[in-house]
């Protein structure tokens, strides 16, 4: 998917060489939030995060946020699933997209 201003997004994706630092979603960059799974769980829900992006480039944003909430119910405890469930929430124009990225950040180990 596309920013307004016509940059790329990325929805929740998982990248296991992501470097340490200020958490992403604080510094005011959330299209670099990217974290490693810790559990079998969590790599579930990440290989369902992985095939968003190309939902939302091909407009299927509500099939997109239904395979993130089913992550979210996988691994309630992973960060990335609940940014991805609140940035396809705001997308959607759905209220639940501000509780979703608040939960993210409040589960983030930064």
């Amino acid at each position: 998917g596309t920013t307004s201003s016509g940059k790329s997004r990325v929805v929740g994706t998982v990248n296991p060489t992501a470097p340490s630092g200020p958490n992403p979603l604080l510094a005011g960059d959330p299209a670099k939030y990217k974290m490693m799974p810790r559990t079998n769980e969590e790599k579930k829900a990440a290989a369902i995060l992985n095939t968003l992006e190309a939902l939302v480039d091909a407009k299927k944003d509500a099939e997109a946020l239904r395979r993130a909430e089913e992550a979210s119910k996988i691994a309630p405890n992973f960060p990335p699933v609940w940014y991805a469930v609140g940035v396809l929430n705001a997308e959607i124009d759905k209220g639940s997209s501000f509780a979703a990225l608040k939960r993210a950040v409040e589960l983030d180990p930064y």
